[in-house]
């Protein structure tokens, strides 16, 4: 399972949360699972394959960044 997120700027802890920080703000949550049989088995590959992925996420936070806050908003 893998999780990305966008909109937790300025969170750092549980207080920030529970201050509001928050209130007013578009947070999005992306999350995809990756079948077992597909990880590779060799740590080489797991590591390859991790990086891929890590990619995945970066990538996708690159495109909320760049969204318009209208569709950030959507």
């Amino acid at each position: 399972m893998f999780c990305a997120h966008f909109g937790f700027d300025g969170v750092v802890n549980l207080r920030d949360f529970l201050r509001g920080s928050l209130v007013g703000r578009v947070v999005k949550v992306r999350f995809w699972r990756v079948p077992f049989e597909s990880i590779p088995s060799s740590r080489e590959e797991r590591t390859d394959w991790l990086f891929e992925n890590w990619k995945r996420v970066d990538e996708w936070i690159g495109l909320q960044k760049k969204a318009p806050m209208a569709a950030r908003a959507g």
